[in-house]
C-alpha cells in the first residue's frame, strides 16, 4: 500500500493530488535601504573637520529589490499519454521527452545519460507504466540514479490494463523507501478515475479537457513541491 494517502483533487489549492503536503512558506519582504545623511559641521573647528563644499549632497543608497531566483529546471519524461500534453507542459516550463510505446526501463538510461552530461534538470517527472509493468527495483534504480540533489515525481497509472494496479503499488512501495520529498507520487489515477469524460474513445489518452487537467496536476505538484 502507498505510505501516503491521495488528497482530494484541488488543482488550485496548495496541496495537489500528490503524496504528502508541503508546509506553506512565508514570503520574506526585503527592507528598503535607508538613505545616508550628512551631519552638519558648523560647530566643529575648521582645523578638525573639513568644511563640505556647498555643492556636495548626501549619497543616496537606492533600494534595489532582490533578483528572484531562476525557475527550477523541470523535465517531463513519459509515453504517449504525456506526449498529448507536450505543448501544454512546455508552456509550464517543462522540457518534455515523451514517446509512444515507451517502457519504464527507458527512464533509467535517460537519467544516467543526462546526469553524466551534467544536464539533468532538478525536478524530474516520470509518467510511464501505460505500456507494461513497473518493478520496485527498477523504480528505486531511477531514484538512485537521479541522486539526492534531485526530486523525482512519479505520475501513477490510470489505464484499463491488468498491470495498472500493480504498477501503482510498486510506485508507492518505491516512494516509501525514501525520505519525505525525495520521491513524490502525483495521483493521476485518483484524479482521472473520477472523470471518464476526460478521455477519448480508447479510455487511455486524455482529450483536450483531460490534457489540461493532466498538465495542471503535474505543474501544480512541481510548483508546490519542486526544488
Amino acid at each position: 500500500m502507498m505510505r501516503r494517502l491521495a488528497l482530494p483533487l484541488a488543482l488550485a489549492a496548495s496541496c495537489a493530488l500528490v503524496s504528502g503536503c508541503a508546509a506553506t512558506r512565508a514570503a520574506v519582504q526585503p527592507q528598503a535601504a535607508t538613505a545616508s545623511e550628512a551631519s552638519p559641521a558648523s560647530t566643529a573647528p575648521s582645523s578638525q573637520v573639513p568644511t563640505a563644499s556647498p555643492s556636495a549632497t548626501p549619497a543616496i543608497v537606492a533600494s534595489t529589490p532582490p533578483t528572484p531566483p531562476a525557475r527550477a529546471s523541470r523535465l517531463a519524461f513519459g509515453d504517449s499519454v504525456m506526449l498529448g500534453s507536450k505543448k501544454l507542459l512546455e508552456g509550464r516550463g517543462f522540457i518534455v521527452d515523451a514517446k509512444v510505446g515507451r517502457q519504464f526501463g527507458a527512464s533509467y538510461n535517460a537519467i544516467v545519460k543526462l546526469r553524466t552530461a551534467n544536464r539533468l534538470p532538478t525536478n524530474i517527472v516520470i509518467h510511464l507504466g501505460t505500456n507494461g509493468t513497473i518493478s520496485v527495483r527498477d523504480c528505486r534504480a531511477v531514484v538512485d540514479a537521479a541522486g539526492p540533489d534531485h526530486r523525482v515525481f512519479f505520475v501513477n497509472v490510470r489505464v484499463p490494463r491488468p498491470w495498472s494496479h500493480g504498477n501503482n503499488v510498486a510506485l508507492g512501495t518505491c516512494d516509501s523507501a525514501y525520505p519525505v520529498d525525495r520521491v513524490i507520487i502525483i495521483n493521476w489515477a485518483a484524479a482521472a478515475g473520477q472523470h471518464r469524460d476526460w478521455f477519448g474513445p480508447d479510455n487511455i489518452h486524455p482529450d483536450a479537457v483531460g490534457r489540461t487537467a493532466y498538465t495542471d496536476l503535474i505543474a501544480s505538484a512541481v510548483d508546490h513541491r519542486g526544488l
